[in-house]
């Protein structure tokens, strides 16, 4: 008797944040409001970041995912390169993303950062249009927070 086991893909996100250097100190940049939901069961955080408001309001965008610390990468022509591979939590990352990523626990992964200048410096060609939204997006936030790019980054983990 044959057998076919199903398999389940599960779905992959992104929590990316920013931040900004100030005075040698990272500190966000993103907008947290108070959370209506806050005290209303068990689990809601007291302060979260209106959809709206986040850096990168996409979604899903498994090109992107490869492109900054290849996760989800599948096969592309020329297989292109990555910025870089996962480089963890920065140690100097400010308390709100600490705490964004200790949420998550042991179903965040892969996480990492960059400064503007290194994805500005990073060829994206080979991803073609997949991340013309997320550079769109995400870049000019990031030049208005600073003029410096290496005094702005991106932090960012992954949860599925």
């Amino acid at each position: 008797m044959w057998f076919i086991k199903k398999l389940s893909i599960m779905g992959c996100d992104i929590h990316l944040f920013a931040e900004k250097k100030e005075n040698g100190v990272w500190i966000s940049i993103d907008k947290y409001t108070p959370n209506p939901e806050f005290g209303k069961y068990h689990d809601e955080k007291e302060f979260v970041i209106d959809h709206a408001d986040r850096i990168y309001t996409k979604g899903r965008n498994y090109n992107l995912f490869c492109a900054l610390a290849g996760v989800r990468g599948f096969h592309f022509y020329g297989e292109p390169s990555i910025i870089s591979e996962p480089k963890g939590l920065p140690e100097d990352c400010c308390t709100e993303i600490k705490t964004e990523s200790d949420n998550y626990g042991a179903d965040g992964h892969s996480h990492s950062w960059n400064t503007l200048k290194e994805l500005e410096d990073f060829d994206w060609s080979g991803y073609g249009e997949t991340v013309v939204e997320f550079k769109k997006e995400v870049f000019p936030k990031l030049k208005e927070a600073s003029a410096d790019p290496e005094n702005v980054r991106i932090v960012y983990f992954f949860d599925n």
